[in-house]
Parts: structure tokens; sequence; C-alpha cells
């Protein structure tokens, strides 16, 4: 299977590490054409639902994160010359800490030593015995409210009761016991809800050193114990208490959408940064869902007081808007915003109409439709039919297209490109009003799996990256040319992600391009390729924009940069995001081109206060704070912020 995929996803990025060193349609002469060449970082492809960026540990290196539904995910923290370790476990996120190593994996631990071993795989509940010596008889229950299948039953025997202990829920009781005389047994177990919790009792004949749970083979302290796993599916990243710490929120699944019959499931899980690691502080913060099935999470200045509000996107289910008290706890504002019936779909928050304002954009199956902010109150408008949205009930990781933002234009207004397999439709901003049009009218792929702006070459120009189309690069005209550059097969790819991010501090962004190739959608299992940008020669600037304790990423804020000719490149703190259902990466990337340094980079912050540093050195990272002068990391500072 792994084999499969590897050639499957080789056949997908056919010339990602090719490189196309000159003759490019697009390319333009004397220039240094774009090169990438690919990298080692292992991801963890099984049951992969999303991926995103963020500086995690608040070091200044950019790192990889993902999700992976009930599987282990991947947390890659960055050193800043493009290498990653995964510090998942170790930071303390493993979904039920007390058995790290419990989540799923396409892959059964290694068992070299006696003992009775539960682990999951694939999906299902394994309970594997390896006694040779063994001297003790051994037996068990476990009890769970979900319906139980018996997959396979060697050198078990097994007995089923089943009971009603609420509406809606059945309670199985399993017992277990390995046959007298078998030194080895094999129980496979399919939960129908394996985010239920599991009860194991194991009698006290059964020495606890015989135990082991997990793929890190951690022994229980007590013959009863709970196993426990969550659904997870997005994650945003945020400072939200204003320490100076990266924190984050996890939205899990609904329990396959009957998490309303198990109030004692918490879909929300929030941590906090403490020394390495980071602590679940969920307890207390009144963060409680509605019965729904959360996706989205985003954190976001809704109404510009320099307080973060936390916001909850559910697929066919209602939102929600959280506030954050006073006293660190939330309430619960979405019937006050007017976002208490949005559309289901797939969500994206940008501003509309240059008021600093965040503005919800949803991808819907039929339309597209605007929640525009007027000082954090809410009102709907239709911006036009997606009338490339796919048809029928396709699997949710490429049901609905999804929007990438951009100014490419240079106007000053955020431009939207929505990636559909169906049909990808450009969303053109004028001045805050939208027109809708065919993207092949500009040069843009007419369909893509997925899609993202970048400003691959840095030259001032933002280029749109696409799954499987590869790199288009923008004209002084505003058209866009085809160049091959990351194109792979047109038919290989149902669902991808693509995230690009300045993995080495060279100031050229690199790219994780993760693919489920088509013949491993029924197994879920993704790739995964790193390429690092060799660079073009052109000048560039990064900017980290630190804002006040409430709101201490400065998600919202609009930086813009007015170069030595005139024109001015526009970005949003939060736009470089490239994750589906999850948020993070809240750097910022100007390409200068040859024009060298800047007049000026000028913040206007969420609350209508601005800010402006001139004459910026180019070709490094800049961290714009309020009040303070714009300097690099570990730099001198370079002009006067006023």
């Amino acid at each position: 299977m792994e084999a499969r995929t590897r050639r499957a996803f080789l056949s997908l990025a056919a010339g990602l590490a090719g490189l196309f060193p000159c003759g490019c349609p697009g390319e333009r002469p004397g220039e240094r054409p774009v090169r990438f060449a690919e990298r080692p970082v292992e991801v963890r492809g099984y049951y992969l639902f999303d991926a995103g960026i963020a500086d995690a540990d608040g070091d200044g290196h950019l790192d990889i994160f993902t999700s992976n539904h009930t599987a282990r995910p991947s947390l890659l923290a960055g050193d800043g010359r493009g290498n990653f370790s995964d510090v998942y476990a170790e930071w303390g996120l493993s979904q039920q800490p007390e058995f790290p190593g419990l989540e799923d994996s396409w892959t059964a631990p290694e068992i070299n030593e006696e003992g009775i071993f539960i682990y999951r795989l694939r999906r299902r509940l394994i309970i594997k015995a390896s006694l040779p010596g063994r001297a003790f008889d051994i037996s068990g229950r476990l009890s769970v409210d979900s319906p139980i299948s018996i997959v396979e039953s060697s050198g078990w025997e097994c007995a089923i009761e089943k009971s009603s202990p609420a509406p809606n829920r059945t309670r199985t009781e399993l017992v277990f016991r390995l046959i007298r005389g078998r030194p080895e047994g094999t129980l496979v177990l399919m939960p129908e809800l394996p985010e239920v919790p599991q009860a194991f009792a194991f009698e006290k004949t059964v020495p606890l050193s015989s135990i082991f749970i997990g793929a890190q083979k951690t022994q229980p302290r007590e013959h009863a114990f709970n196993l426990s796993l969550k659904d997870r599916h997005g994650l945003a990243w945020a400072d939200w208490n204003g320490d100076g710490w990266p924190d984050v929120f996890i939205a899990s699944g609904g329990v396959s959408g009957r998490i309303a019959d198990f109030p004692e499931i918490r879909p929300y899980e929030l941590f906090l940064r403490s020394g390495a690691g980071l602590v679940d502080a969920t307890s207390g913060t009144n963060l409680i869902g509605n019965g729904g099935r959360p996706r989205q999470p985003a954190w976001l200045d809704v109404d510009g007081d320099n307080v973060l509000e936390l916001f909850i996107y559910g697929i066919w289910s209602r939102s929600q808007l959280f506030k954050l008290a006073p006293a660190g706890t939330f309430i619960d504002v979405t019937e006050k915003a007017g976002l208490l019936s949005t559309v289901n779909g797939l969500s994206a928050w940008f501003d509309a109409d240059g008021d600093v304002d965040p503005d919800l954009l949803v991808s819907a199956k039929d339309e597209f439709v605007l929640y525009r902010n007027d000082g954090g109150a809410f009102r709907e408008e239709r911006l036009g039919p997606n009338s490339h949205a796919l048809s029928g009930a396709p699997p949710e990781y490429r049901q609905f297209g999804r929007p990438a933002f951009s100014d490419f234009d240079g106007d000053g207004d955020i431009d939207i490109y929505v990636a559909s397999a169906n049909g990808s439709t450009l969303i053109l901003n004028l001045g805050g009003a939208f027109r809708l049009e065919e993207p092949d009218v500009f040069g843009l792929p007419s369909r893509a799996v997925t899609a993202a702006w970048v400003d691959a070459d840095n030259d001032s120009l933002p280029d749109l990256h696409s799954v499987p189309d590869g790199l288009f690069r923008q004209s002084e005209e505003h058209r866009f040319n085809r160049t091959g550059i990351l194109a792979g097969g047109p038919d290989e790819a149902v669902a991808a992600r693509c995230l690009w991010f300045d993995a080495d501090n060279d100031g050229d962004r690199d790219v994780l391009i993760s693919v489920l190739p088509r013949e491993s959608e029924a197994e879920r299992v993704w790739s995964s390729r790193f390429l690092n940008n060799e660079g073009s020669g052109h000048h560039w600037l990064e900017v980290q924009v630190v804002g006040p304790p409430g709101n201490r990423d400065a998600i919202g804020a609009r930086v813009v940069v007015e170069l030595g000719d005139g024109r001015r490149l526009t970005d949003y703190v939060g736009l470089s995001e490239g994750s589906y259902y999850s948020q993070g990466h809240y750097r910022l990337y100007f390409g200068l081109g040859k024009t060298g340094r800047p007049k000026s980079v000028s913040v206007l912050w969420p609350d209508g206060a601005a800010d402006i540093v001139e004459d910026p050195a180019p070709d490094r990272l800049m961290v714009c704070g309020r009040g303070l002068s714009g300097r690099d990391s570990g730099g001198p500072e370079a002009g006067r912020l006023r």
C-alpha cells in the first residue's frame, strides 16, 4: 500500500523537483528561473484531515502541524534552517496523555516482548496476547456506549451483551477470555463510534506489568481504565491571553453527527503554553459546544477592541462566536452578532471593504455568501451563484471550494480565487463590491483541487499555485501564464493541501504539498513532499506584526508596503493561511523585485490606529510593534515608527 501510494504521488508530482531551469512560459529574459529542490520531511499521512503552519512555540521559526481525525498527527518544530522534528507527544498534545501513542495508526506497533497489547489500527481496536510462558488466566471486560462488531477472534472466547441506558444510545458489554492453554490470541473489534470512551476492566490476576497500551506500550496504573479519543479537525493558534506565548484551540468532530446524544464528550479543547509544552486549560472556560459538528475555528478581533473572539464554523450545524470575558471565561455571543444561521459550506475570514473589520466568506454548495461586519454586527449578502460546486454528496474534504485571498491586481482590495475540481471561480473585489469571473479570462486555471496565492519569485506580483496544474506566473498586465513548474498529473489527486511558507528564513517561500491519490482514497493515506525554493535573486521583506496584549498576533491588521516606484503591496495578518480548517500562519511576505529598499511599511490596526515605518531595510524579517520601531529579528533598528 505504501509503495502504491508513493508511486501515485510521484506520478502526480512529476516535475516537482525537475525544476524547469529555463524556457518556462512567463519567464522573463535575464531573470533567474524559479527552482525547487526536494528536502526530507516526515508528515504523517494516515487519515490526514488538514495541515497548517504556525510559530507554535514562539521562537520565530515556522512549524508544521496536521490534524488527522483520531489518528496520530504531526507537529513538526522548525529550526529556521528548513529542518523539522516531531514534538507532538513531547509538547503534551497526545489525545490521552496518560497513554501517549493511543491514537489510530496505519501500522501496528512492534511486539517483541510478552504481554497483552491494546492498540488501534486502521479504525479498529486490537487486543493481542503474546504470552508463550504465561502462568495466569487472562480475562477482562470492555464496556462502551456504542455498537461493536467482532472482526476477528483468534484464541479468544467472547460474549456480548447489549442494553439501552439512554435514548439513542446502545451499551455494549464485551467479556473476553484467552482460551486456556493458548499462548497467543488476536481480537479485532470495530466500534461504530470510536470517539465514545471505552472502559476496560481486567481481572486482578492479570499483572499490570503485562498490559501495554498504545504504540508507546504504556502500562496502566489500575486494572480498570478508560481509553478515549477525539475526532480532531481544526486547530487555531494564537496568544489569546496576552502572556506572549502561542496557545491553541482544537475543534473536534461530532461523533458521526450524534454528539447531542453524548453530552459528556467535549468537542472543544483549549491548550495554554506552559514552559516547553502545552497544558489543557479547557475546564472552567465555558467553551461548550452546541451539539453540532464543528470544523473551522478562528481567532479574530470582531469589534476592534483589541480582544480576540473565537469563532467556530460548523458544517451541517450552527456556528458559534465566543467573546472573552474579564474573568478569563468565554461568553457565547453568536446570536447577538448575527451569525446564528450561517449557510453550510467552507468559510474564511478577510477584510472585504478595507475597514479592518473581519468579514466572513462562505463558499457554499450553490452560492457565495458574505457576512459583512459592521462594528461587530454582521449582515448577510449573496455575492452570486457557485455554479461549479460539486453536486451530490462527495466526501467533505473535496465538497466545497477553498477561498484563497490576495490583492493580485494592486488596487488595494483583496480578491479571491475559489478552487474547485468541478470548476473554480475568481471573485474580483471592486472597492467592497464583488464581481464573479471565469478564471481563464485572466489566464488562471479553470479547475483546481486546491490553490494558493504566492509570489514565488519575489518579483512583487502575486502568482497562483494550483494542484494539479502548478504555478501560474503573473505579468505586469495582471494576466497569468502557466509555467508547468510544480505541475502534476491531472487525474491523480482527489484532495490536496499546499502550504507556502519560509521554512529556512532566506526570504523565499518554500512549499509543503500533501495529496490524497485517487487509488488511496479508500484507505485515506496521504503523501507529502516538501520543496525548498532556491531563490530568484529578487529583494524581499517579511513582516511580523506584534499587537497589544489582547491580540498579540495582530490578527486582521492591514500592512501596506510602498515601493520606490509608487506601487503599494497590500496584505492582512492571517491571509498567508493555506490550511482549510485551521489557523496560525501570521507572517506576511512581500516580494520587492529589483527595486530594493521600499519607501515605507504602514500598519492599520484592527482598532483603527495607524503606524508607519519609513525607509525600512529590505531582505530581512522585520518585526513591527505598536509604538516600537520596525526591526529584524535580533537585528538593529531600521526606520522609525510614527
